[in-house]
Formats: structure tokens, C-alpha cells, sequence
């Protein structure tokens, strides 16, 4: 039926953000997903990625519904799951590759804005310490600590 072909897309889309939300979304981290546990919950999300591709390329044919492609394109049900599952790991390698590098620009940017901050209290005479600067930045609320440290409204 074309609806639940479509209705399955839609769930598809709609989890695959999902998925990505918990590392991209707006919403503020827990102190315990840092970056480790980024890096982990990316390789987790690919490996799970690339089980699921592998049986598609090796596995038996799951849906003999397709057999009307091969009278449209010459294709076989095996070739087009095949070739289905090839594409899902090529996706996925790319994505994680993209986002292993975004990962790392993050970090980096990161732990020199953290340091600046660290550094620039240290010169104003505040003591600043390097977990409480960490999630400020990780925040996205450097800027405004500075600011803090700078109106003397710190504590």
C-alpha cells in the first residue's frame, strides 16, 4: 500500500533526527556527555548503521514486493536490496565522518575559549575554576561569564 510506504519514510525521517538530536539539538547537555561520550554515542549510531547495511548486502531478500522493478529497471530484488544497503553505508560513512570533524572543531574551539576564560579571570582577580568554565562554554554562555567576571557580579 503507497500510505504505509509513505508513512515508513516519514517515520524513517523523523527518527534519523531524532537520533541526531541528542547531539546537535538546542537543548542544554548533561555534564556527563562530553565529548567521550559524543565520540562514543557517534560510533554506536554508526556501527548500528553498518549492521543494518551489511545484512541488507548479504542477507536474503526481505520484501519480494519490488520483483516489478526488475521489468522497469532490470533489477533484482536481491541486487536492489543490495544496492540499498551499499547506499545506507555510504550515507552513513560520510555523515560520520562530517560529524567526527565537527566533533573535533567543537572541541577545540571549546578548550580555547575555556582557557581564555580561565585566564582572563585569573587576570581580573577571580578564581575561576576549569570544570565551571567548561560548562559555561559547553553552553553556549562563555560570552555572558566573561561579562560576569568583568561587572564584578560573579560568584
Amino acid at each position: 500500500d503507497e500510505l504505509i510506504h509513505v508513512v515508513q519514510h516519514a517515520a524513517f525521517i523523523f527518527l534519523g533526527i531524532n537520533i541526531w538530536m541528542a547531539l546537535l539539538g538546542p537543548l542544554p547537555k548533561p555534564s556527563w556527555f562530553g565529548t567521550t561520550a559524543q565520540f562514543v554515542y557517534i560510533v554506536a549510531v554508526r556501527l548500528t548503521g553498518a549492521v543494518l547495511g551489511n545484512v541488507l548486502i548479504f542477507g536474503e531478500v526481505f520484501y519480494r514486493v519490488y520483483d516489478p522493478g526488475r521489468a522497469d529497471w532490470n533489477v533484482g530484488a536481491a541486487s536492489d536490496q543490495a544496492m540499498a544497503g551499499g547506499l545506507m553505508m555510504l550515507e552513513g560513512s560520510v555523515l560520520t565522518i562530517c560529524l567526527l570533524a565537527w566533533l573535533f572543531l567543537k572541541t577545540a574551539k571549546q578548550t580555547d575559549e575555556r582557557q581564555e576564560l580561565v585566564e582572563f579571570a585569573r587576570g581580573q582577580g577571580v578564581e575561576l575554576t576549569d570544570s565551571r568554565a567548561a560548562r559555561a562554554v559547553a553552553a553556549g554562555r562563555g560570552e555572558e561569564l566573561r561579562e560576569r567576571i568583568l561587572a564584578g557580579s560573579f560568584s
